[in-house]
Parts: C-alpha cells; structure tokens; sequence
C-alpha cells in the first residue's frame, strides 16, 4: 500500500513538473533558419567574403558564394544576420565573457538575439529575453551548430575536431555558460554569433547602436 501511494505521489510530481515546464512562458522564433537562398545581386546591394568561425558553417564563404548584403531600411528584427561597424573596445569596461586576447574587426556579421528596451541574460547555456526562454536554434549554446549532446557524440572522430580532457572540461562548461541580466538601451541592439566562444560581439562590447548597423544579409550570391 505505501508503494502504491509513492508512486501515486510521484506521479503527481511528475505531472507538476511537466505542466510547470509546458507552460514556460517562451519567445518563439520559427521563421528564421540556418537556410540561405542564393540571390541575384542587383543595383544598391552589396557582397562580402566571410570566414570566421563565430557564426554558423552556413555562412562561412570558404563553402559557397559570397554573402549578399541588403541596405537596412526598416527597424532590424530578431533573427536578422547584420553587417554592422563594430565600436571602439576598452578592455577595462568589457563584458565578463569576453576574451582579452580577441580584437574585433573593424566591421563583423552577427544575429540580432535582443531588440531595444527588452532585457536579456544567459543561463545554463540558454537565452532569455525579458526573463522569458528564447526558444529557437539561436537561443542556445552551440559549437558550429551543434548542441551538447551533438558536439560530444561527434567529438575526436575522424573529421570532427580533437579535444582533450581539459578541453572537454571547458567546453561542457562553455554549453552551461551564463552571462548576468544586460538592459538594452532604446535605440540599441543585442548581437550573438551562432557560435558564442568562437564571436567577437555584444559579449564582449555590449549592446550596438542601430544606426551602426548598415546593412541586413539576406541569401548568397547567386552562380552565374
């Protein structure tokens, strides 16, 4: 009999538990995709070269044709990849996240993950924005787009990347980061690279000023 009420009483945790995480207020993100169409350049457009690592392998030009960038006329959205200059870095004010030993590049692509006047933080590897969960691919911590669970299955396979036992300590430690509460300002932007260890970006400098933000990536350049 006292098996059965434990277990009647486990059930009920269980139950609470799943409504409790089922009704997770979230910020859902299903429009933006990793996917880019290729796109005929035409006259006002512009196209780059990239091949850093702190955003996805999709948008690395080393892989495909050049990205294809489109004037920003309208107020940027989150999930938009931008060209935007990047500010000047006082390393006696940066982030706790950032890296001293990076220099960010005079201008860089990164995706719009916090719009002005919401609040954003990490924990345990995951977004929130104005305390809600950003429930989207971007929304957590990746490493070149895999997860946790992804990245270790794959890890020090032929092909896939070599990572020590310090190395692994690190890295499960980067998949469990926070990063403290940030207050977008009005008029600003919160950035992230898909890949968060690998980017130079608001981890390090803090919200960007819209009208630092030139232009949006909208595809890849189109083969003739």
């Amino acid at each position: 009999m006292v098996i059965r009420v434990f277990n009647v009483a486990t059930a009920c945790c269980l139950l609470l538990i799943s409504f409790t995480a089922c009704n997770e207020e979230r910020i859902v993100d299903s429009k933006t995709t990793l996917i880019l169409p290729e796109v005929e350049v035409k006259q006002g457009m512009e196209t780059i070269t990239y091949q850093l690592d702190g955003m996805d392998e999709t948008y690395n030009t080393k892989l495909g044709g050049k990205l294809v960038l489109s004037e920003l006329n309208e107020p940027p959205k989150r999930g938009d990849v931008v060209y935007y200059k990047t500010p000047s870095l006082n390393m006696e004010h940066v982030f706790p996240n950032a890296n001293p030993g990076w220099k960010p590049q005079i201008y860089d692509i990164a995706r719009i993950v916090a719009l002005p006047e919401e609040s954003i933080m990490i924990r345990d590897g995951q977004v929130y924005i104005d305390e809600k969960k950003l429930d989207t691919f971007y929304g957590k911590a990746l490493m070149w787009g895999q997860g946790e669970e992804s990245y270790f299955n794959n890890l020090n396979k032929p092909g896939s990347g070599v990572c020590d036992s310090d190395c692994q300590k690190s890295m499960t430690k980067y998949f469990h980061m926070d990063m403290p509460e940030i207050k977008i300002p009005a008029g600003h932007v919160f950035l992230l690279g898909d890949t968060w260890a690998r980017s130079v970006d608001s981890q390090t400098y803090g919200s960007i000023a819209i009208d630092q933000i030139e232009w949006v990536i909208i595809g890849r350049e189109r083969k003739p």
